[in-house]
């Protein structure tokens, strides 16, 4: 047989094949007589040498009984430039690894323990199983096996893990391919257990299908992978942690994380400013208040959000306003942030303790806490108007929902219908009847035509259940839009709080059912109140900093008045409003039930509804003579070029690209855009506050670092 070349094509030496024994393979032949050298080269010179093609390596195939070491499927002899053999040492001839190799002292010890690594970059996850399966476990192997059938199988195995990489100016005569067809049979065998493997973990568990795309579940699994080839094959149930480890572990990794935080946090509200989001959140299942307090700012035009305390709230204490206070402090003293407790912004819901414990704080009400209430009070079940009809239709749905599950037909739909824990709220209802109308020939089909089946379906108007969809359906797109937690959100109050008023505005095409709801909204909308903050946002927005939503002229002046006044001020996040009440001024509401106007002109409804992002953009074309030369008047003069259709303007990032020509209204911008419009937290999600509510706090604090 050829002697096979990694790194070269030699010359065939005719000598070569004439003796194939163990001991002709490190030894000089006799004719021609070939000298051995090592050139004073160590093991590592040795083996650049070979990566740098000036040596090459000649793996020798042979039939002899007597060569019984499983190392010469993959190891070979080195040679140099003059085919002159390298006399002590051997390579690997798949990731050329030098070796001393002594028969006669050292012999074939040393070189089981190797562990090749050329073929890892073909799976980035998961190693091969050709070549992660150690020779020393092969050498274990084959002690157990019968002297028959052991040659076959240790040369079956390792042909893939020996099988020499493509190079450049290697024949393919020569060189086999990287990935042969039992490498790609590994690897599906692979994904084949890890499939099973992970359906098992996602049913014992109850956990969502989309677990196996998350961050942690990959590292850890990637963690295991990256040990396995460091160390060989190991139990993962003889060496996972302990839940008191494991403990101890995330109390010790959170103290530090706070350490950490305090000066990160207090550089951040010195630079930039900051907010403070409270929230008042009640477990669903055991009914324990928990008090929420999570910080939100900008870091480098990047939004920076950490969740500061989730407690339990003791039961010996009420939720009074100094009890709030107490605590709210506390916190951001743990962080050595209290000096900074009045020059911060509070974003809370209504709650009245909430709102007397801040006193004099400046204070945001949560938008979405509002905007929800508003669809509550409109669907009400003391509302007479409403009651004999929606709620009739709401529990109709659930009873023919019920009869689905409980007879099996829910599996002739094409998509299960999905049914919400919580169904206190409306926007939770919406997706259990958008699934039943977006199904309802099935539905019906599935059920037959049998009076006995027919009882279900028959009470459930369908039109209504399209109009109470369609009127819902506003609602819960503003309530995720405004509690989006990676991008800036508090310019959207006055966008989504028009495109409301604008949709409930009763039409003649309405049902008069859907008439009383849109009359009974729009009167609660109205009700909002929409702070300073809201319409500086709003004009801090380079797409709507011509505030056409603000139809008052005095509004607009106000607010950029406003916005000099804070860049005049030495630290920006000491912005305080001199009067809470006063700045709480509503926008300008019509007398009449028309829909809002736009600097003094009606605004027409569009053919889609909702107004659209590019019907509010800046068009004007004042060429600013009669303001001042400071960076608010640069800024109202710069053309900011038109979003490409299907992409996304990156408030945040245009920001950056303008920090050198607006330096400080920059700052002012990063400190506006880092107020959150909702005080909804990620914390009330998790499941720790159930399991282990005493770690709930540090797991919650470390999940909001790593994110």
């Amino acid at each position: 047989m050829l002697p096979v070349s990694v790194t070269g094509s030699p010359p065939v030496i005719s000598h070569l094949l004439e003796d194939t024994s163990s001991s002709s393979l490190l030894q000089p032949q006799d004719e021609p007589p070939k000298r051995q050298q090592t050139g004073g080269y160590t093991t590592q010179q040795i083996q650049k040498k070979i990566q740098c093609g000036v040596y090459h390596v000649v793996l020798k195939r042979t039939s002899d009984e007597k060569r019984k070491s499983v190392i010469w499927e993959t190891f070979g002899e080195i040679l140099d430039q003059d085919n002159s053999r390298i006399a002590e040492h051997v390579a690997c001839s798949k990731c050329h690894k030098v070796y001393r190799f002594l028969p006669h002292k050292t012999g074939t010890s040393n070189i089981l323990k190797h562990r090749c690594q050329s073929l890892l970059h073909l799976m980035p996850s998961v190693p091969p199983v050709g070549s992660s399966e150690s020779l020393r476990a092969v050498k274990l192997r084959r002690k157990k096996d019968p002297p028959s059938s052991r040659k076959d199988r240790d040369r079956s195995s390792l042909s893939e893990a020996a099988a020499p990489s493509a190079r450049p100016g290697t024949p393919s005569s020569i060189v086999s391919p990287c990935i042969s067809d039992a490498n790609q049979r590994q690897l599906r065998c692979i994904k084949e257990t890890l499939t099973k493997e992970t359906v098992c973990f996602v049913c014992s568990d109850l956990l969502p299908l989309d677990v196996v795309f998350r961050p942690g579940l990959s590292g850890l699994l990637q963690a295991c992978v990256d040990l396995g080839v460091k160390y060989g094959q190991f139990e993962v149930a003889h060496t996972m942690p302990s839940p008191v480890v494991l403990r101890q572990r995330l109390r010790i990794l959170a103290s530090e994380c706070r350490r950490k935080l305090s000066a990160e946090l207090k550089g951040l509200l010195n630079t930039i400013g900051g907010s403070l989001s409270l929230q008042t959140w009640k477990d669903p299942e055991t009914k324990a208040e928990h008090f929420i307090v999570t910080l939100h700012s900008m870091q480098n035009f990047s939004k920076v959000t950490r969740c500061l305390r989730m407690a339990e709230w003791d039961a010996e204490y009420r939720l009074t306003c100094d009890n709030m206070v107490g605590v709210l402090y506390q916190t951001l003293k743990d962080y050595d942030l209290h000096d900074f407790f009045h020059r911060l912004v509070y974003v809370t819901d209504q709650d009245s303790e909430l709102v007397t414990a801040l006193g004099t704080a400046t204070r945001l009400s949560c938008v979405t806490s509002a905007i929800n209430a508003v669809l509550e009070f409109t669907l009400q079940v003391d509302n007479a108007d409403v009651a004999s009809d929606v709620y009739c239709l709401w529990n109709y749905c659930v009873i023919l929902v019920s009869h689905l599950q409980r007879t099996n037909l829910h599996d002739l739909l094409d998509n299960p219908i999905y049914r919400p824990k919580d169904t206190s709220c409306w926007v939770n209802r919406l997706e259990f009847l958008q699934s039943i109308l977006s199904q309802w020939g099935q539905i019906t089909k599935a059920l037959g035509t049998t009076d006995e089946e027919a009882q279900y379906t028959s009470p459930i108007n369908i039109s209504l259940l399209e109009e109470i969809v369609k009127f819902i359906t506003p609602f819960r797109q503003a309530i995720r839009d405004l509690s989006e937690s990676r991008k800036p959100t508090l310019h959207l109050v006055v966008v989504w709080y028009t495109r409301l008023v604008k949709e409930m505005q009763p039409e003649n095409t309405d049902s008069i059912l859907i008439n009383t709801l849109k009359t009974h909204a729009r009167m609660y909308l109205m009700q909002m109140e929409v702070h300073q903050l809201h319409r500086i946002a709003l004009f801090l927005h380079p797409k709507l900093k011509s505030l056409k939503l603000l139809q008052d002229d005095g509004l607009k002046l106000s607010v950029q008045a406003e916005v000099r006044s804070m860049l005049s001020a030495q630290v920006i996040n000491c912005y305080m409003e001199a009067n809470t009440t006063s700045n709480q001024v509503t926008l300008q509401k019509s007398s009449t039930a028309g829909v809002p106007t736009v600097n003094g002109v009606g605004a027409r409804r569009s053919t889609g509804g909702l107004l659209t992002l590019s019907d509010l953009e800046d068009t004007s074309d004042d060429d600013g003579s009669q303001f001042d030369s400071d960076e608010v008047n640069k800024y109202l003069l710069l053309r900011v070029p038109k979003t490409p259709a299907g992409t996304e303007f990156d408030l945040l990032k245009w920001w950056a690209a303008h920090e050198l020509e607006l330096p400080r209204l920059s700052r002012v911008a990063q400190f506006v855009h880092s107020i959150p419009a909702s005080h909804r937290s990620r914390a009330s999600l998790c499941p720790a506050t159930v399991d282990y509510p005493e770690l709930a706090d540090d797991m919650i604090l470390l999940n909001t670092c790593m994110v």
